[in-house]
């Protein structure tokens, strides 16, 4: 049990220091080109504002952020386009991203033959 305690406050010590770091650097990294955004939650992001009804909770935030915002879901960053305009303009500009994406991996409804 004394061995243990030992290693304990170093592991804590290298945890929190890790962590300290990450979020630094990240946080520097994605301010750079990123729509306006409300702040976030360090591991969930805006998970915790949408609600059960997160249609409502987005208008509200286009109203206040504009027609184009930032948003965390998770650790995963999305870019929200709440005007017909706004995605328009948005996929015009990155087209070049989109139309080299693979076809979705859906899968198709089974073909029906008569005979």
């Amino acid at each position: 049990m004394e061995d243990l305690q030992g290693y304990i406050f170093p592991s804590l010590l290298c945890l929190a220091s890790t962590i300290l770091v990450r979020a630094i650097f990240t946080k520097t990294r994605h301010e750079a080109h990123l729509p306006p955004s409300p702040p976030a939650l360090p591991i969930i992001g805006h998970l915790h504002l949408l609600g059960p009804l997160p249609h409502q909770f987005l208008y509200k935030l286009s109203n206040r952020y504009g027609p184009l915002m930032h948003l965390s879901l998770g650790s995963v960053p999305c870019v929200v386009a709440s005007s017909h305009e706004m995605a328009k303009e948005f996929f015009k500009t990155h087209e070049a991203s989109f139309s080299s994406r693979p076809p979705a991996e859906c899968p198709q409804p089974p073909l029906l033959s008569l005979p």
